[in-house]
């Protein structure tokens, strides 16, 4: 039996295609490279508020200041400024916007949001595709 499981694991690595082979090698796009990192970065810059409608599967939709939300009850939202500084607008009595100072970093994918003084637990998100009117993420639960 073990001589078995042994030939059909050796056939089943022999068949695998190897780089240089017949089958065209791909970039692995899983990690951004440093230019679409700074690219990135420069298009996440500006306030950024979730749009829960729009939420899909285990992400979440952020749209920029200028879009036309619907009447909800109590958006979080956050701004992202050039040097690393943010301001975070979590959701406060009355639905209202409780506005915390904090940073940011983008890290690869990764962007967490600090609120100053740690004053609340950091929060991060794996940045799924970002334009000038939409943010996709995926919250990183810690």
């Amino acid at each position: 039996m073990r001589y078995l499981i042994f030939l059909a694991f050796f056939i089943i690595a022999s068949c695998t295609p190897q780089s240089g082979g017949n089958i065209k090698d791909s970039k692995d796009t899983t990690k951004p490279t440093e230019m679409q990192t700074s690219k990135i970065n420069a298009d996440m810059i500006g306030f950024w508020k979730h749009s829960h409608e729009e939420d899909f599967d285990s992400k979440r939709v952020y749209r920029n200041g200028k879009f036309k939300f619907p009447p909800s009850r109590g958006r979080f939202a956050f701004e992202l400024q050039k040097g690393g500084k943010a301001i975070i607008h979590a959701i406060a009595r009355g639905d209202g916007s409780d506005k915390q100072p904090g940073s940011w970093t983008l890290v690869g994918d990764v962007l967490t949001l600090n609120y100053e003084a740690g004053k609340r637990p950091a929060r991060q998100f794996s940045v799924v595709s970002v334009a000038a009117d939409k943010l996709v993420v995926k919250p990183i639960i810690n």
